[in-house]
């Protein structure tokens, strides 16, 4: 392999791997839906702004964005009242 090129690894997975990898993101996705807890990545596709203006709403006076106990995640009716509150 000649030097400075990257190598390029191939991995075989099989179906059942995937599958128990989508169903695992489906059950994440669900449990997170139920509890309306939001991570950092899906407060700032709601509210459509970068992470410093995330969290220059949140110390506004006035901010209906509330903190979630798990370190960045956000209640996301929170989110969403923050951003009708905005347009």
């Amino acid at each position: 392999e000649p030097k400075g090129k990257p190598s390029k690894k191939i991995a075989v997975v099989t179906m059942e791997v995937v599958e128990d990898y989508l169903r695992m993101r489906e059950q994440d996705r669900r449990t997170q839906k139920r509890t309306g807890i939001s991570s950092k990545k899906q407060a700032l596709e709601i509210l459509g702004c970068s992470e410093s203006t995330l969290y220059r709403l949140l110390r506004k006076k006035g901010s209906k964005i509330r903190k979630g106990v798990v370190s960045g995640t956000f209640i996301t009716q929170s989110l969403f009242d923050e951003r009708n509150r905005q347009w």
